[in-house]
């Protein structure tokens, strides 16, 4: 719920344009959530789905820009909640986020299991990122088909999301 919260105050609007009663985007990150809100949340078996509907499309630099930022706020969370201490695409390199009062320390970059330029709706996507060393990050590239650490038996089957179960 703290992952959820924070997401969604981080794409809260700051200014908004009423147009016949209509809420009207006005900034970049305002019209990005926009575009990727309804997947933001969906769980990986979800995701299949959608992509079977959308399928590929070209890259979105509006998407692209505000994931910078995004990413940022993130990061701690992905950290504490899948406890993930080494990269699970080598299973060699440590990886480690330190918080400090003036700067925030991370060895990890988030890959995107589905890469964002072949399907931006989901560059946002919780289920579609996982934090892995920059060396293996930067060797997949825009590559499908590697193991899903969401899905796939022979990694752990993390759940980003707690379940709300009362």
């Amino acid at each position: 719920k703290e992952l959820q919260n924070e997401i969604k105050d981080y794409f809260k609007p700051k200014t908004v344009e009423k147009t016949k009663g209509k809420r009207k985007p006005r900034t970049k990150k305002d019209k990005v959530y926009e575009k990727v809100k309804d997947y933001i949340f969906k769980k990986p078996q979800e995701i299949n789905e959608i992509i079977k509907r959308m399928g590929t499309v070209n890259g979105d630099k509006e998407i692209n820009d505000v994931y910078d930022g995004f990413k940022i706020k993130i990061q701690a969370f992905y950290f504490d909640i899948l406890k993930l201490r080494v990269c699970p695409y080598c299973n060699e390199t440590p990886i480690y986020y330190i918080e400090n009062s003036s700067k925030n320390y991370q060895n990890f970059e988030f890959d995107h299991i589905m890469p964002k330029d072949k399907y931006p709706y989901l560059a946002l996507s919780l289920y579609n990122l996982v934090p892995v060393c920059k060396y293996c990050n930067s060797k997949k590239g825009n590559k499908e088909g590697l193991p899903n650490i969401y899905l796939d038996e022979i990694m752990y089957n993390y759940n980003i999301i707690p379940r709300d179960d009362g």
